[in-house]
């Protein structure tokens, strides 16, 4: 007997692992390999607030400023209209970034690609008197608070974490329980446990930070394994960012996930 499946509205957020690849000099990955275009393959409706380069608090506030009609936090909205335009490119004459169309539809899931924790917390004063631990926790702490805030205007709606650039950090679980947790898809993807990676974007930080010596080279080693695991233009279609094969795989396991319970 073949089962109906209903469509869901998703809104979806998080720094460029969840950007479709929209720069044409890639051919190895077209941006319709992304599992923003596979999850609308499968019929889903998807609004797409991530972001390049962003942090978590950032990509959420986007959301949140289309949804929230209270919203009115101008700081936040020129960073993240900023980071929207300076990553724009076109195709066939059409201009591509993430702008999702969104007007009040009813959220199902949220589809959260979670990165660095420090992206949103880091600031040029800080370095020399905290470590990389202590900007990451408290990071940490912003991005999971603001995640519970957006989930106060969007009743029922159910969440998925995938650990993208940076895995799901344990504190989450203080905060919010998913509905579905990939925690470290780079670690699946790559088919081995790498290490806890908590700066890999910001490599050019580590150095300045309270952290001593032999700390900031063992956080140099773990920067240099994780990018060497992603030198498979198969897997990391520019040896940074999921390619076509992992994106289509995660979609799958999504769309099977949305379908639980659906007739």
């Amino acid at each position: 007997m073949e089962e109906y499946q209903q469509p869901m509205n998703i809104l979806m957020i998080g720094d460029s692992w969840g950007v479709p690849n929209y720069n044409t000099s890639w051919d190895n990955c077209s941006y319709t390999d992304h599992t923003e275009y596979q999850l609308k393959s499968l019929g889903h409706k998807v609004f797409n607030f991530s972001l390049n380069g962003a942090g978590m608090v950032e990509t959420i506030e986007y959301a949140r400023s289309l949804i929230d009609p209270s919203y009115n936090n101008e700081r936040m909205k020129a960073t993240f209209y900023y980071k929207r335009d300076t990553y724009d490119t076109t195709i066939n004459g059409i201009k591509k970034v993430p702008t999702p169309d969104y007007k009040g539809e009813k959220i199902d899931w949220i589809v959260w690609f979670h990165t660095e924790a420090m992206r949103s917390v880091l600031q040029e004063d800080m370095h020399d008197w905290v470590t990389l631990e202590e900007v990451h926790t408290l990071g940490s702490h912003m991005a999971y608070r603001a995640f519970t805030n957006l989930l106060k205007f969007l009743p029922n709606v159910k969440t998925a974490v995938i650990g993208g650039q940076s895995p799901v950090d344990p504190l989450l679980y203080q905060y919010h329980k998913p509905n579905y947790v990939v925690e470290d898809w780079r670690s699946e993807i790559v088919g081995k446990k790498l290490p806890r990676c908590v700066s890999l974007a910001r490599l050019n930080m580590v150095d300045r930070f309270y952290d001593d010596k032999d700390t900031k080279l063992k956080i140099l080693d773990v920067h240099d394994e994780i990018l060497k695991s992603m030198h498979n233009k198969e897997l990391f279609f520019d040896m940074c960012h999921p390619g076509a094969k992992p994106h289509h795989e995660l979609a799958q396991r999504l769309h099977n996930e949305f379908m639980k319970g659906t007739k």
